[in-house]
């Protein structure tokens, strides 16, 4: 488990900021029952990915349509326990692309922020959501990479929302979830 004490002290953020964020983003918990991490397979960074790899994602669409679309699509990405084998069939098409369009863990960092974080390459940074230490350090990582540090100091959570999950996070009320959630944890940390 997280030591979300220690972690809020090194980063200087409240422990229920950091709680509220694993929770929405992972339901509280970086890793599936049998041990593997929580993986998101996005088909549309899939998608993206694919051509950035010099390959026609229309090419692959038959038989794929539940892993592969050219745009996000609300209610498609099916359930937490089935992402594993989407990225297993993507990997047949391309492995690194598919590595590259799941976001992992506890703070679910998609694999396409894995150059800018200083991972040398997908599978490293793969390894690294292998354990809550290493999902743990690419949220870190990320943080200080995107400057989102004093938005969760300061609680912006529309701020650290927009730049965490992009513009779709105003549709899906991510701001108000993280605020639901540290309320939430607020609560429960001051008794």
């Amino acid at each position: 488990m997280v030591n979300f004490k220690e972690l809020s002290v090194k980063l200087e953020i409240e422990e229920a900021v950091l709680r509220a964020v694993v929770d929405v983003e992972s339901q509280g918990d970086g890793f599936l029952s049998n041990g593997e991490p929580k993986i998101l397979f996005e088909p549309h960074i899939f998608w993206k990915r694919l051509l950035a790899h010099g390959i026609n994602p229309k090419d692959h669409v038959k038989g794929n349509e539940d892993i592969l679309y050219p745009s996000w699509t609300q209610g498609k990405y099916g359930k937490v326990s089935e992402q594993w084998s989407r990225m297993t069939r993507a990997r047949k098409i391309h492995d690194k692309a598919a590595l590259e369009s799941a976001s992992y863990g506890a703070y679910q960092v998609l694999g396409t922020n894995y150059k800018s974080l200083g991972y040398n390459s997908i599978d490293e940074f793969v390894q690294d959501a292998l354990t809550e230490q290493g999902q743990t350090e690419m949220f870190i990582r990320f943080l200080k990479v995107n400057k989102l540090i004093p938005s969760l100091q300061k609680r912006n959570f529309t701020q650290f929302a927009l730049k965490y999950n992009g513009s779709a996070a105003l549709k899906n009320d991510y701001p108000k979830k993280l605020q639901h959630a540290y309320d939430v944890w607020k609560t429960k940390l001051s008794k």
